[in-house]
């Protein structure tokens, strides 16, 4: 199943009031909206019945809804916008609207049953990716609609049932890129079966479209009607009775109609393509109705009411080819093959094949011809036109038109033809005419178009003789040329009745290489005999041009035979010839040195070996096939493999980024080539079973398995949604002192494509390095902030860790206030931790103890110290305190008055002084802490102090005045 988009999610809003949970067992009846959640909504075992209205509405939304019932629904039952949804094993009947609607979205329908539907089971609008898988639908208007922009959109349905389309289409898709319908049962459509309208990629280089395995029967209009269509591919699948319910007059009903750009038609069987109208002969119905050229290979087509292929161009198909091959048509009312050039386009394919088809018709010939200028070439064909002898009339050609008729047998009746359960009409009489009809060397190739090689003298026709003779080819192709690849590709004669190359009617009488190189001038080709002689096929080597897309399926034969090269190129093949990019070759040539008669000596059984060397670099291709052909293939069997490998893998996402491939692969596989679409490749016995993409996308992933019977290949395209970015970092230090710089680290990084660092208060404050170091000047306590971004999207990853910046001492000191006969000291330092004091260099006191007070009881001078010590730093402080004594220097005639007191910490301050002298004033409060602190100079005389400390708190306070000769003091109120 397609691993779907993730989508993130807003808010909740339910009609009915209930938080986003899961539901379970629960039955609804009025209508339920919900709109984007935070987080997926999950519907369990609940019912949705009776209900007017659409019954679910998701907008915006995740959702799971398993095992629920809809039913009684007048209106849809699911419509979903913008959200992603998985529905499972549900139930929706008797639906009055659509059963589900989906516009831009993703969803995934897997195991559901709808049924009475009015409208359509389900249609979808623009969505993403739409998957239907393993459900039945019956009874409803319209089976699915797809309507995409084709920019985006992929669209599988797979192993779904359709039974009874009432009015519309089985399936309908327009506008989308990438298309898969696989498995699907469609019985009773009253339109189409499939309706495909501008679907595909025309840029791509691969399948872009895949309709195979279907079943389609009972339809009124087209089984599968495919227009606009680009690298498609239709394979297997099983469309009968078009216009079954009489169809529309004049419109035509076609089994399959195709009209676009590089498709294939394979395998399938087409039949019963009715056109009530016209009867039989030149009807508007067809099993296979072309409107441009492709490749149409390997199907069965048969009792069709007019044509069994009709082809008339309706678009521009100058750069295409037609090639029709191996097909089966037999019992058709019109012709088995008919060609119009004269379509709505002025344009002709560029060439135009039918070759190795079997063609049997009862009313008209075999193969028409008609208004074209290209010749169109009919080659290897058996021609049955039952009830005509006359073989002139089994290719009827218009005067104007152009028919290349060779190689073709033309059998009256049905001569040699049975049939019998499980092969219908096929040529099973070696007695037949058509047995080994075509010679060796006959000029055309001895395959199928597609690489299928046709080994030895075949059929005519379709390749449907099962021969009981094992014709010897090559036992480990297609295999692949590397670059600088020296190497072989070999098969094993095991017997012979003609064991000897020397014998004159024994030898090699023709080889057979198909291969594809994208730069041939790299490229030599040896055949070598058992015994070891050699022949080169193809060379030399230079420098001559690209040959990027270039297929060969080429013959040599030997000197003395018949040489028919591809027009405008030598007999003898040389690799310097302007063969091109995107070219086919199909000829017959001498070999480039050599001739293949030099193989005159030594036993045909043993190894024939193709050696293969690349001697240039940068250009890679590989040899698909190969085959010898004795002049005399009597007795010859060869190594046969017992199972050639069946490549398979099958992939597990894991997360957004990561897929667990699981090897499927049978038959005893050697090696394994494991390309994972993103430039790794893993080669050798196994391979590892986890990858992990770095982007998200579409990635194409090939497996390439081998054994000793041959190669095989499987695709897979592995959607890759990817994951928002995750990281786990750390930083050191995460604590210290300022200023501290912290380096981060990153631990592990999960597709993170850009950082984005934010350090609010750091040096620097953001950075786009993976670590970067940041440095925090300040202390303080800080976070860090991270955004990490991809192809995905952003994500933050707040507070990712803490700092925290420890402060230095600030302004380290302290105040020392003499007080009578105490010095009286406060530490004044910001962040200190511990402190203690000395006086004069003595021991330490006062641990911590702050306001400290030092007792003097002489003059003098003395020196405080204070040691301060914080978390980051430490210090010491002195300063000098002078004594002078203890005079009251009011006793000394100085005259001292405060006013207004009590004050508000305005005051004024008059002093008479004996002589004019310095001094030091300082205001101490209640608590002997000095609040203020001023030298003064005092005149003889008169002084006026004027105070403002209007900032002082209510309290008793002193103001104390330190001359040489004296001091004094006085105290005040502040209210």
């Amino acid at each position: 199943m397609k691993q779907l988009l993730l989508t993130a999610f807003a808010s909740l809003c339910f009609a009915l009031g209930i938080s986003a949970q899961t539901f379970q067992d629960t039955t609804f009846t009025d209508p339920v909206y919900i709109s984007f959640p935070n987080d997926f909504v999950t519907f369990e075992n609940c019912r949705f019945v009776g209900i007017e209205g659409t019954a679910l509405t998701l907008e915006g939304a995740g959702a799971l809804v398993s095992n629920c019932r809809f039913e009684n629904i007048n209106g849809g039952a699911i419509v979903a916008f913008a959200s992603e949804v998985y529905l499972v094993s549900d139930t929706l009947t008797n639906i009055n609207g659509d059963g589900v609607y989906c516009n831009l979205s993703a969803i995934s329908i897997l195991s559901c049953q709808m049924s009475q539907i009015s409208t359509s089971a389900a249609q979808f609008d623009q969505c993403v990716v739409t998957e239907v898988r393993d459900c039945a639908i019956s009874d409803a208007g319209n089976g699915i609609w797809i309507f995409g922009d084709t920019e985006f959109e992929e669209s599988y349905i797979v192993n779904t049932s359709f039974n009874r389309i009432l009015s519309g289409d089985g399936i309908s898709v327009v506008d989308v890129n990438q298309l898969t319908i696989d498995g699907v049962v469609l019985d009773s459509c009253m339109a189409r079966g499939i309706y495909l309208e501008n679907v595909g990629d025309s840029t791509a280089t691969t399948e872009t479209v895949t309709v195979q395995g279907n079943i389609i029967s009972r339809i009124n209009r087209d089984g599968i009607y495919a227009n606009g269509v680009y690298n498609a591919v239709f394979r297997g699948n099983r469309v009968g009775f078009s216009g079954f319910m009489n169809g529309v007059p004049g419109a035509g009903e076609h089994c399959l109609y195709w009209k676009g750009i590089n498709g294939k038609i394979e395998g399938n069987t087409l039949h019963h393509a009715l056109d009530p109208g016209c009867g039989f002969g030149d009807c508007r119905s067809a099993g296979l109705w072309l409107a441009s050229p492709a490749i149409i290979t390997r199907n069965k087509i048969y009792n069709c009411s007019g044509h069994g292929i009709f082809y008339q161009n309706e678009a521009d198909a100058a750069s295409a080819a037609l090639q029709i091959f191996n097909n089966f048509i037999y019992e058709v009312g019109g012709n088995a093959i008919a060609y119009r050039g004269d379509g709505a386009s002025s344009t002709e394919p560029v060439n135009a094949v039918f070759r190795n088809n079997t063609l049997h018709s009862s009313q008209s010939a075999p193969i028409s011809v008609c208004c074209n200028a290209n010749p169109v070439a009919a080659e290897g064909n058996i021609l049955i036109f039952q009830g005509q002898a006359d073989t002139t009339k089994y290719v009827s050609v218009s005067t104007d038109g152009s028919l290349l008729d060779q190689y073709n047998l033309k059998v009256p009746g049905d001569i040699g033809f049975v049939n019998f359960a499980g092969r219908d009409f096929h040529l099973a009489s070696e007695a037949s005419p058509a047995h080994n009809a075509l010679p060796l060397n006959f000029g055309l190739p001895n395959d199928d178009f597609d690489g299928d090689l046709r080994l030895g003298l075949r059929d005519a026709g379709a390749d449907e003789l099962v021969l009981g003779e094992v014709i010897c080819g090559c036992n480990n192709c297609p295999n692949e040329i590397p670059e600088f690849f020296y190497g072989d590709f070999n098969f094993s004669v095991l017997a012979a009745d003609k064991n000897d190359l020397s014998n004159g009617t024994q030898g090699v009488c023709g080889v057979r290489v198909e291969f594809q190189h994208e730069y041939v001038g790299d490229l030599d080709m040896e055949l070598r005999s058992p015994s070891g002689q050699s022949v080169r096929l193809v060379g030399p080597n230079g420098f001559w041009g690209s040959t990027s897309q270039t297929t060969w399926n080429v013959g040599f034969v030997r000197c003395d035979g018949f040489a028919s090269p591809d027009p405008g190129f030598d007999q003898t093949w040389n690799s310097n010839q302007p063969w091109g990019e995107t070219g086919t070759y199909t000829g017959l040539y001498y070999p480039s040195g050599g001739c293949l008669e030099d193989f005159n000596a030594g036993s045909v059984i043993g190894d024939w070996t193709l050696r293969v060397t690349d001697n240039q670099a940068d250009d890679t291709g590989s040899v698909l096939g190969f085959e010898v052909m004795f002049c005399d293939m009597s007795g010859v069997s060869c190594f046969v493999c017992s199972e050639p490998p069946t490549a398979q893998f099958e992939a597990i996402p894991v997360g957004g980024w990561g897929v667990n491939f699981g090897n499927q692969s049978t038959a005893g596989v050697t090696q394994v080539v494991l390309n994972y679409g993103d430039g790794q490749v893993e080669n050798g016995a196994f391979f590892q079973s986890y990858h992990e993409y770095d982007a998200p996308g579409a990635y194409l992933v090939k497996l390439i398995v081998t054994n000793d019977c041959g190669v095989d290949s499987f695709l897979q395209v592995v959607q890759i949604a990817g994951e928002l970015p995750a990281a786990f970092v750390f930083a050191e230090p995460t604590e210290g002192c300022s200023p501290l710089t912290v380096q981060t680290n990153v631990i592990s990084a999960d597709h993170v494509e850009s950082w984005h660092w934010i350090f609010p208060g750091g040096t620097p404050a953001e950075s786009f390095e993976m670590e970067p170091s940041v440095t925090y000047a300040l202390p303080g306590v800080y976070t860090a902030n991270l955004i990490l971004e991809n192809e995905v999207g952003s994500i933050t990853l707040d507070s990712i860790f803490n700092i925290e910046v420890a402060p230095g001492l600030v302004n380290p000191g302290f105040t020392a206030v003499l007080v009578g006969d105490s010095i009286i000291c406060t530490n004044t330092t910001q962040n200190a931790v511990s402190f203690y004091w000395n006086i004069n260099g003595g021991p330490s006191v006062g641990q911590n103890t702050s306001p400290f007070v030092f007792e003097v009881d002489s003059s003098g001078v003395y020196t405080v110290g204070l040691f301060v010590a914080g978390i980051c730093d430490a210090t010491s402080v002195l300063t000098q305190i002078i004594v002078l004594g203890s005079q009251n220097l009011e006793q000394e005639g100085w005259r001292f008055a405060l006013s207004p007191n009590p004050n508000a910490g305005h005051f004024q301050l008059n002093i008479f002084a004996t002589e004019g002298l310095p001094g030091q004033m300082t205001v101490i409060n209640g608590l002997g802490m000095q609040v203020y602190n001023q030298a003064v100079t005092l005149e003889k005389g008169e002084n006026q102090l004027n105070m403002d400390l209007e900032n002082l708190p209510a309290g008793v306070y002193q103001v104390h005045l330190q001359t040489e000769k004296g001091r004094a003091v006085l105290r005040f109120v502040v209210q």
